[in-house]
C-alpha cells in the first residue's frame, strides 16, 4: 500500500494548480495516475502511465544491479552512465528480442518483403542502415526503433527547449548525425539511387513509402510532440523539393510499441491491413497532426477485451499451454 501510496494524486496539491497548460502541472499526473477509492484500491487514470512508470524503473534498476556486480561490455568495458546501458537494451532487447518478432509473427504471409537491420548489416550495409524493411506491392514502410526517455527535466522545460530536444532525437535532418526522420530520408535517397536492390530486387519500384518510427516512451505520442516531428519533416521535404521524383512520402508515422502489441493479432489473422491502417490515417487525420495512437484506439481498439487466442497469441512462448 506504501508504494502505491507514491503515485496517488493528493487532492490538497491538486487544489493548488491553477494552470494545467505548465508542464509542471502535466508533469504531476505523469507521476501521480492513481485515485486512491478505498482502503487498497485505486482507479488508474491510464493503464499507459503506470506500465512506462513500472518499464523505466526497471531501466534503473537493471543499471544499478550492472555497476554494483562490475558486469562488463561486450567490449570488455564497464557502464558508466545509463545511455551506455539503455543503447545497448535498445539494439540488443527492444529492437532484436521484442519489436523484430513482432513485426514479423503480426505480418508473416500478408506482406511481400521484410528485412531487419542486422540482415542488413550482415549482406554489407553497415552504416545507416533502415531497422526494419517491410514491403507489401509498391508500399513501403521504412522503420527507426527509437528506445528513448522523454527526460523529465525535458518535459518540465521550455518550449524550445523540448522542440529541440524531439528534432535532435526523431527529426534531425540535414545537421549531422541523422537521426530519426533523418535516417529515413537516407534510406529513401539509397533506395532512389538503386542501393536496395540488391536486397529486394524491386525496391526502386516503390512509389509510396511511410517512414515510421517505433517508440517505447508513450510521451513521443502526446499530441504536442506530434504536432512538432509532423511539422519538423514538413519542413524537411519541403526543402528537398523534388529530390524523390513522383513518390509519395508521407508525414512521419509516430507508432508506439503498446499500439503495436494491441494491434498485432488483428494484423496476424489479416482482419486489420497495416498500409491501410496508414493510408487511412494519413488521409482522415489532417495530415497526421492528431497521434496515431489516438487515431488506432479510436478506430480500431476502443472497447476490445483480450480474447483467448490473442493471448496465446502474445503470450504463447511464455506461458504453457492449458
Amino acid at each position: 500500500i506504501n508504494f502505491f501510496s507514491n503515485f496517488t494524486i493528493n487532492r490538497d496539491s491538486i487544489r493548488k494548480i491553477d494552470n494545467w497548460n505548465n508542464p509542471e502541472a502535466l508533469q504531476y499526473l505523469r507521476n501521480h495516475f492513481l485515485i486512491p477509492f478505498t482502503n487498497g484500491i485505486y482507479y488508474i487514470i491510464s493503464p499507459d502511465l503506470i506500465v512506462d512508470k513500472i518499464y523505466q524503473g526497471l531501466k534503473f534498476m537493471f543499471f544499478d544491479s550492472i555497476q554494483r556486480h562490475g558486469i562488463l561490455q561486450q567490449n570488455g568495458k564497464p557502464f558508466e552512465k545509463l545511455p551506455q546501458f539503455t543503447d545497448k537494451l535498445g539494439d540488443d532487447f527492444s529492437e532484436i528480442a521484442l519489436i523484430y518478432p513482432l513485426f514479423n509473427k503480426s505480418l508473416s504471409g500478408r506482406v511481400d518483403h521484410i528485412i531487419s537491420g542486422a540482415a542488413f548489416k550482415q549482406n554489407g550495409l553497415n552504416e545507416g542502415e533502415p531497422d526494419l524493411y517491410i514491403r507489401l506491392g509498391k508500399s513501403l514502410m521504412l522503420i527507426e526503433i527509437k528506445d528513448l526517455l522523454f527526460k523529465r527535466e525535458i518535459q518540465s522545460s521550455s518550449p524550445s527547449e523540448i522542440a529541440n530536444y524531439i528534432n535532435s532525437r526523431i527529426c534531425k535532418y540535414p545537421e549531422k548525425p541523422h537521426k530519426g526522420f533523418g535516417q529515413i530520408i537516407d534510406n529513401i535517397e539509397r533506395l532512389v539511387n538503386g542501393e536496395l536492390d540488391k536486397f529486394d530486387p524491386v525496391a526502386s519500384q516503390v512509389n509510396v513509402i511511410y517512414p515510421v518510427i517505433v517508440t517505447t516512451d508513450n510521451a513521443f505520442s502526446a499530441l504536442g510532440v506530434n504536432a512538432e516531428i509532423v511539422n519538423k519533416a514538413s519542413e524537411i521535404m519541403s526543402n528537398l523539393g523534388n529530390k524523390f521524383g513522383r513518390r509519395f512520402i508521407s508525414i512521419p508515422i509516430i507508432l508506439d510499441v503498446d499500439t503495436l502489441i494491441n494491434l498485432s493479432y488483428l494484423l496476424s489473422t489479416g482482419e486489420l491491413d497495416l498500409f491501410q491502417i496508414f493510408k487511412d490515417y494519413i488521409l482522415q487525420c489532417r495530415g497526421g497532426l492528431i497521434p496515431f495512437k489516438a487515431f488506432a484506439h479510436e478506430r480500431y481498439l476502443k472497447g476490445r477485451v483480450l480474447t483467448r487466442e490473442e493471448s496465446r497469441f502474445l503470450f504463447g512462448t511464455v506461458f504453457p499451454e492449458e
